[in-house]
């Protein structure tokens, strides 16, 4: 009985892995670019340039400036007996809600950069 292709056939393989775990070793390691370190991120949510004062936010409504949005997070009562001119009811509660497809039902509003969103209550 010939086992010399068996044989063959082992080196093969075996030299094929051993070529793969070479290449491998040499590309680069790739980090997620999207992912903040802790200390970045903790810059990040102490920054106050996120926040806007009320004079800020009265001058933006004043002015009519369209690149702001304002964005009440009452509930839908407290929004109904007052709100501000423009502004877009999403309450705190429906925030992560999905419509029937699946998709965000506030994700036209809350994800876009054509405008700055303005949180308030």
């Amino acid at each position: 009985m010939n086992t010399a292709p068996v044989k063959t056939k082992y080196y093969f393989i075996s030299a094929l892995v051993i070529i793969l775990g070479i290449i491998l070793l040499f590309l680069p390691f790739k980090q997620n670019i999207n992912q903040l370190s802790p200390e970045k991120l903790l810059l990040t949510i102490t920054n106050n340039d996120r926040f806007f004062s009320t004079d800020d936010v009265a001058r933006f409504i004043i002015s009519g400036d369209p690149s702001y949005q304002l964005i009440d997070v009452r509930s839908e009562e407290e929004f109904e007996k007052f709100s501000l001119d423009g502004a877009i009811n999403i309450p705190l509660s429906k925030f992560l809600d999905k419509d029937e497809t699946g998709s965000y039902e506030w994700e036209a509003y809350l994800n876009q950069d054509i405008k700055t969103n303005v949180f308030y209550s």
